[in-house]
């Protein structure tokens, strides 16, 4: 499998063309085109399809990837052709055609990719002892703190 070290990525913003990132080894033999990333853009972080893998590029200063989202690619070559060329008809960015294209819930954040952020499910709800302990109605309030200790067990107080 040939390694890439940068990627051509399409963000959902009015701008026609891609963005360039530096693919981190950790990705090199598994990104493919067609996968949504996690990339870092402005002073925040934006979801972003892959569109092409480089060898090289004459843009300095480049971010790398955060994160790739899929295992495999969710787009095809001829999806992304097909929102090339409607990008192209209908005057919008390559990466509007592509989410126009893709069911609603693409289109955010996975939970568990969210960096830094533990979520409470029904699997780990369990090991809440403070959860289990002192069921609220209706779930965990809007304002509760939520943390884990050094070992894992999570914490839970309500306001």
């Amino acid at each position: 499998m040939r390694v890439f070290s940068f990627a051509e990525v399409v963000i959902d913003i009015p701008k026609q063309g891609a963005f360039h990132y530096i693919v981190p080894p950790r990705l090199q033999n598994q990104l493919c085109i067609g996968e949504r990333v996690l990339v870092p853009f402005g002073n925040g972080q934006r979801i972003g399809f892959v569109t092409g893998l480089l060898d090289n590029t004459h843009i300095k200063n480049l971010k790398e990837i955060l994160s790739a989202l899929d295992e495999k690619p969710i787009l095809n070559i001829e999806m992304l052709e097909l929102t090339r060329w409607i990008s192209e008809y209908y005057l919008c960015s390559h990466a509007e055609a592509i989410k126009a294209s893709l069911p609603a819930g693409l289109n955010k954040l996975p939970r568990s990719k969210l960096p830094g952020i533990n979520f409470l499910t029904k699997q780990n709800a369990a090991s809440c002892g403070e959860l289990t302990s002192h069921p609220v109605k209706g779930g965990i309030k809007k304002n509760a703190a939520v943390s884990f200790d050094e070992h894992g067990e999570c914490k839970i107080s309500q306001k």
